[in-house]
């Protein structure tokens, strides 16, 4: 199942772009909010997404994709948006259009 794909990558990218300690911060923050280990972002962020209702999966990739882009501006990164991460559902429809 390819749910989740490009989003657990952009994550995880937006992950790579925080600077040390913020990046250990927010990946102990994930793991807490997830409640598993994430060794590996990309894979451990794309099982966490399979698993979740779609409905939730929406919401949480709204949420995260807006404190992750709040700490890449403040902590390093790009702090560019990644308005694609929240903008769609699992269907890839935009919430807007719904």
């Amino acid at each position: 199942m390819m749910t989740g794909f490009s989003e657990a990558w952009i994550l995880a990218d937006q992950l790579e772009d925080l600077r040390e300690p913020y990046r250990h911060n927010a990946i102990a923050w994930l793991e807490t909010c997830m409640q598993r280990s994430l060794r590996t972002p990309r894979s451990d962020l794309l099982s966490f997404l399979e698993d979740l209702h779609p409905l939730i999966r929406r919401n949480f990739l709204h949420y995260i994709a807006c404190v992750l882009e709040d700490a890449g501006r403040y902590f390093g990164g790009s702090g560019e948006c990644h308005a694609e991460v929240h903008a769609r559902d699992d269907r890839g429809v935009s919430p807007d259009l719904l």
